[in-house]
């Protein structure tokens, strides 16, 4: 049987400050024909790989049966992250194909994420008429989604064998791949993540195997021996996000060509442009003018509307990696209690992104050092808020009446817990939104879900509320 052969790529094929690119001619020359590639579109909602456009438009050159995978978050909207996905893919054409990146559940639970990667094929189907494929692992799958409750859709599989002792490199695990329990077939074996690169910046990539030789792949894509119908014009790009020029007048911002190339013509300070991709210290903000991103700041980031309790994680790709105050701290390490204000806030009108908050906090003295909270921070922000509660409760009982209180009144708290309960002390802050049948439910941000507080924590070691004064 003969496996045609692909790889799959992302923005960590090409180098970290997305200078030197991967190298589609290094492919495309490949000693074995790559038949097929998937790029990374994006993450959840809000992400977009940097490399996508440049990726996408490049197996376009190359002649490459192409798609775009994109990572799901189970804890967040549907809608928002399809929509999200294909707003970023928007230039697909007929043959180009979607997939699904399903790895993780958020916290939820076996029938929650069931349900929620149910949702996700049936609306991709309904937008583009055929159900994505679905990525992810026989290890993964059996666990965490009830498969028998899922439609029959393509799926990509990830199997791999160890690395030798002292080799680089690992071999490509034998196809097939072994299933997931209660599915019947396979499309794509992913055969390695510690593969040869080729023509990339990264040490090692992705190998891919199709179930079927090389005209099974272009048989897949839709690709029968005939021309294609001439493609439709493209649909207008969507931005990424919104920006403001931060230069200090009378200084103004350089518009480039490309990314460091000859001067096209000149933003002024405090001009808003939208910035349609993102390529290392470069940010794209027409379709052939790029400026750096130094001196453009980000001032939209799709926040959540008024009142919204969405459940932010610290570990999210669009702030995780953002450094706290003048420290080294990331925040997919320590910010949790950054994360939780940030959602609390929301919740009292004032919407704001971790990243929005942990932005301004760091800028406009939102920390003590190194990343300490400053907790008349919000109050600086808007002078509508105050700290209306701070008490600690030793054991960590004894914290119910006082909870209530500030719940009854329609407010959310900030409460402590000890992350790994039993063992040495490890603070970590979550938000406490609602009491229900007895229980307390809170917004947990290193998972980024809901959760009833006796599921994990049970115990509260210090509660802190704040209120609108006006």
């Amino acid at each position: 049987m003969t496996y045609a052969f692909g790889v799959d790529i992302s923005k960590y094929q090409s180098s970290q400050n997305g200078k030197i690119l991967q190298d589609f001619d290094a492919l495309a020359n490949h000693s074995e024909k790559v038949s097929f590639i998937f790029a990374r579109a994006g993450v959840s909602w809000g992400y977009k790989d940097p490399c996508f456009d440049y990726y996408w438009s490049e197996m376009a050159r190359i002649g490459v049966c192409r798609g775009a995978y994109h990572y799901l978050y189970p804890s967040q909207s549907v809608q928002r992250q399809m929509d999200w996905f294909l707003s970023i893919a928007h230039n697909r054409t007929e043959h180009d194909r979607l997939a699904l990146d399903l790895e993780t559940t958020n916290g939820l639970y076996r029938q929650q994420v069931t349900d929620f990667l149910n949702e996700c094929l049936e609306y991709l189907k309904q937008r583009t008429g055929r159900y994505p494929i679905l990525y992810s692992r026989k290890t993964w799958l059996d666990p965490y989604v009830d498969m028998r409750q899922v439609p029959e859709v393509d799926l990509w599989i990830a199997r791999y064998a160890n690395r030798p002792p002292g080799h680089i490199y690992a071999p490509e695990y034998p196809t097939p791949p072994e299933l997931p329990n209660h599915t019947h077939n396979w499309l794509i074996h992913q055969v390695g993540d510690k593969m040869p690169p080729i023509g990339c910046q990264s040490k090692t990539m992705d190998y891919d195997r199709w179930n079927g030789d090389e005209a099974a792949v272009r048989a897949y894509f839709g690709y029968t021996g005939e021309e294609p119908a001439p493609p439709e014009p493209p649909a207008e790009e969507v931005p990424l996000y919104k920006a403001v020029v931060v230069t200090t007048p009378p200084n103004r911002l350089r518009v480039r060509f490309s990314p460091a190339g000859n001067f096209k013509r000149w933003l002024q300070s405090g001009e808003e442009v939208n910035v349609y991709q993102e390529l290392g210290d470069w940010r794209r903000i027409e379709a052939d003018g790029w400026s750096a991103a130094e001196w453009l700041q980000r001032i939209d980031e799709t926040p959540p509307g008024e009142g919204e309790n969405i459940f932010y994680s610290q570990r999210d790709p669009r702030w995780g990696e953002d450094y706290m105050g003048a420290s080294i701290i990331k925040m997919k390490n320590e910010g949790c209690l950054v994360t939780a204000t940030a959602a609390l806030l929301t919740r009292l009108g004032f919407p704001e992104t971790p990243g929005t908050y942990n932005d301004k906090a760091s800028r406009q003295g939102g920390y003590q050092y190194p990343n300490l909270m400053y907790w008349g921070f919000p109050h600086i922000l808007y002078p509508q808020i105050v700290k209306s509660e701070d008490k600690s409760f030793s054991y960590g009982t004894g914290f119910e009446s006082y909870l209530n209180n500030i719940l009854n009144d329609g407010r959310d708290a900030l409460g402590m817990v000890d992350f790994i309960p039993g063992g040495t002390f490890n603070q970590h802050w979550v938000r406490i939104y609602k009491r229900e049948g007895g229980l307390y439910y809170l917004h947990d941000p290193w998972y980024g879900n809901s959760q009833a507080l006796n599921a994990r924590y049970q115990k509260l070691f210090r509660i802190v509320g704040y209120r609108r004064t006006a």
